[in-house]
């Protein structure tokens, strides 16, 4: 089972640095048609579980990006984890962070 983590501190520091608290993470999946399953778990628990193409389509691409918040101030852990009973890898392009205004 492939696996991708990214952690995220609850602020970050700025060039202002003034410090911004994350208020939200999320995983950009991007593939061919046949990306495959996944799930994501945000601290070891899954929010989120699906075929990663039907995320939506664009061009020759699918994919798309899986957004969670609402967590408590801290360190997380956003983790993907691809279900290999179909063998299809699952392409994460990126990960991402929302700041707090």
């Amino acid at each position: 089972m492939a696996t991708q983590t990214a952690a995220a501190r609850p602020t970050a520091e700025p060039a202002s640095g003034e410090a911004t608290p994350v208020t939200a993470m999320g995983v950009q999946f991007l593939g061919a048609a046949q990306i495959g399953w996944a799930r994501l778990l945000l601290d070891g628990q899954e929010v989120w579980r699906g075929k990663t193409a039907e995320l939506g389509h664009t061009l020759d691409q699918y994919g798309g990006y899986v957004e969670v918040s609402g967590f408590d101030p801290g360190e997380h852990s956003l983790r993907v984890e691809s279900l290999g009973w179909d063998y299809r890898p699952v392409a994460v392009a990126s990960f991402g962070f929302r700041f707090s205004p």
